[in-house]
């Protein structure tokens, strides 16, 4: 709706708020007689970048500067707000954190968008366009206790991580009370010894106590596992520091952990039966209290514990609709968090079947060692060209600088997006992709960059400690490639291929969004959970064992094993994370970290037949036994085809050479639920490998 001779205001904000800003240029770009300039959605390829930003600020009519303490304390942003105060336009404040104002802005014009943003937004776009300079007064200051103002679907998150919090945390302590109840029901809960000389219902009952008791055990690690995880989001959340990742996981295991726990709870209150067990196990409410002497504190206790995992199970649901939903959610998150909005237009039925038709063409002409790398990747960069021109005309000529050894497989692949976009290569292109990395100083990355000019566009290919307001970051326009978005490189192509050099809405920024945090293409992060969460397995289990056998040899080489994996798997996500471990050396640690657990699979399996203390084989339940067995062969057959599912992870993250010095720093948010619950999954493993063997 931006007509010629509408109003220019420019929006000054600090890069955590880029999500604020973002939108708020949506809203006053729907505002007739408004145009907004971000600068992100201004960059042309070619510009300095700069200089770009010092004109559009000279040629602005009016000024929104999104308050934040992040934005106050930068110094580009003063820069901003200031030269817009020596130019006489209006200066609009809208308040997306509580800060407190410099003398320079008091009297401004405020507007609190901390709550009710668009409506808000919309209101602040028709002040500005009437020239209004309402409404004024004092910006809102931090809390004396910390807590800001939050919007509703933000409180209503948060209030369920709250409910979430406490009733499970109330059931946690009732099922940590009914543990130590059940343990006085059963005779001996490490040994079994001494049952022989009581008589058979006793033994069957304690028997029966103790199957339930190493349940319970389990669940227990469980629950103050997605306990744990709820607390630290819910912490996180009004300091917005809690990600996206860190909410859906918050409540998708508290509500797994209350489904599996109220699941049990009904097993032993004999409302439903437990698969595995003998049928005279599951018995008639009544029969099975009168047999198993179930004492009523612990049915009151269960019955207790089974309502209260209703409210977490449908806290859960209703968080995870909100985490995935709320728009308003996106804002608050941190930058770069939040679910990825495709920039893809939808496609009409005409376009669907064009696309059909087009697929053989587009994967016989691939190079041969493209083909098979990764299907998902071929048919992401085939649906992203779409944003491409189809003209058959030569584009402008683009150069790709590699400036280390170890980058040229990603170089290779921006070169070959670069011919399928139709931008030839020369000895002296038109524009320069610099590809920036940790295999090499930021000084010599700068220097690089500086010496092209405004020409080179530089490229994060991984996470960089990168400094900040660094002059020649802010000069030149980047193309954030570190989770190796096909789609966001082919409408950078596109751009360049535009005469007039169309802007480039989508993954460009003047400087990287957050740069030292680890971003990673998908394989890559999940390798990476995998390399924690079967660690976590194995030492539970190990340790566990060796609770309840400390002379048996198995459960010292258990226990070796299982610390020789945990080191394997931490040197190998390490070397993963910093780019520091070549591809050849990623196939040696990988295949020995499958040996130790090869090994650590066929100890743990052999316990299952294997007399220990004097116990004969064979003693234990089939219908418990062989599940476990299963179990662990299918993990250890996971682990074994795991190597060919992810060699995307070889050819497209790990370097072909690795460079000298330090590994860089970055921040991986790596700290999940998954480890502790695959933890108590070891545990309970163990418990039910010692249950099965006891007489």
């Amino acid at each position: 709706m931006t007509g010629v001779g509408a109003q220019r205001v420019f929006i000054s904000y600090s890069r955590r708020e880029f999500h604020f800003a973002e939108e708020a240029a949506a809203v006053l770009g729907a505002r007739a007689g408004l145009d907004p300039w971000l600068d992100v959605q201004r960059l042309r390829p070619g510009t300095d970048w700069a200089a770009a930003l010092d004109e559009g600020l000279e040629q602005a009519d009016a000024l929104l500067l999104l308050v934040s303490p992040a934005a106050l304390a930068s110094a580009y942003v003063r820069h901003e707000w200031t030269r817009a105060l020596e130019r006489g336009i209006p200066v609009h404040l809208g308040v997306v954190e509580a800060a407190v104002l410099p003398q320079e802005l008091a009297g401004l014009p405020v507007h609190d968008l901390r709550t009710r943003f668009w409506d808000r937004t919309a209101g602040l776009a028709a002040a500005i366009a009437s020239g209004r300079a309402e409404p004024g007064g004092s910006a809102p200051l931090p809390s004396r206790w910390g807590w800001p103002r939050m919007p509703v679907p933000v409180l209503a998150v948060f209030l369920l991580l709250v409910v979430t919090t406490a009733v499970l945390g109330w059931a946690f302590v009732l099922l940590a009370v009914t543990d130590v109840r059940i343990t006085g029901l059963t005779f001996d809960p490490f040994g079994g010894t001494g049952w022989t000389r009581q008589s058979a219902l006793l033994a069957l009952r304690q028997k029966y106590w103790l199957t339930m008791l190493f349940l319970f055990m389990g669940l227990t690690a469980m629950v103050f596992a997605a306990l744990t995880g709820v607390v630290l989001a819910g912490a996180g959340l009004p300091r917005r520091r809690s990600r996206f990742s860190a909410l859906l996981f918050a409540f998708t295991s508290a509500a797994g952990s209350a489904l599996a726990l109220g699941y049990v709870a009904q097993v032993v209150v004999g409302t439903v039966p437990l698969p595995g067990l003998p049928d005279h196990v599951f018995l008639d409410r009544s029969l099975r209290y009168e047999l198993y002497a179930i004492p009523p504190e612990v049915a009151g206790a269960l019955e207790t514990i089974t309502v209260l995992l209703v409210v977490v199970v449908l806290c859960g649901l209703a968080g995870t609709a909100l985490v995935l939903r709320s728009r308003v959610l996106r804002l608050w998150l941190p930058t770069g968090s939040g679910t990825r909005r495709t920039r893809l237009p939808p496609m009409t039925r005409a376009e669907h079947r064009e696309l059909l038709a087009g697929w053989p063409a587009y994967h016989e002409a691939l190079p041969a060692d493209r083909k098979g790398r990764n299907p998902w990747l071929v048919l992401t960069q085939f649906l992203a060209q779409r944003g491409v021109p189809s003209e058959s005309r030569d584009g402008p000529s683009v150069g790709v600088r590699c400036l280390a050894p170890a980058d040229e497989p990603v170089a290779d692949e921006i070169r070959a997006a670069c011919l399928r976009a139709g931008l030839t290569t020369s000895s002296s292109p038109r524009w320069t992709l610099v590809l920036v990395s940790a295999q090499v100083p930021w000084e010599e990355a700068a220097e690089a960059i500086r010496s092209l000019g405004p020409d080179a566009i530089g490229v994060l290919l991984d996470p960089l400690a990168l400094p900040a307001d660094d002059k020649d970051l802010r000069r030149h326009q980047w193309l954030d490639f570190r989770e190796r978005r096909s789609d966001t490189l082919l409408f950078l192509l596109s751009s360049l291929r535009s005469p007039a050099a169309a802007a480039v809405e989508d993954g460009m920024a003047p400087t990287p969004l957050v740069p030292n945090r680890f971003l990673a293409p998908p394989e890559v992060r999940a390798f990476l959970q995998y390399g924690r969460t079967l660690p976590a397995f194995a030492a539970a289990f190990a340790v566990v064992y060796l609770a309840f056998h400390p002379s048996a040899w198995q459960s010292a080489v258990l226990c070796a094993l299982a610390a020789l994996l945990v080191w394997r798997h931490t040197a190998l996500n390490r070397g993963v994370v910093t780019r520091r471990c070549t591809a050849t050396a990623f196939r040696r640690g990988y295949w020995s970290a499958w040996l130790l657990f090869a090994l650590w699979t066929g100890v743990a399996v052999s316990l299952l037949w294997t007399p220990v203390d004097g116990v004969q084989p064979g003693r234990g339940n089939p219908a418990v036994l062989y599940p476990i067995a299963l179990v662990l062969l299918v993990v250890l057959l996971a682990d074994t085809v795991l190597f060919a599912l992810y060699l995307p992870l070889r050819t497209r993250w790990l370097p072909l050479v690795v460079a000298g010095g330090p590994p860089p720093r970055t921040r991986t948010d790596a700290w999940t639920v998954f480890p502790a619950l695959t933890a108590a999954a070891g545990a309970m493993a163990a418990m039910s490998v010692h249950l099965v063997g006891l007489p």
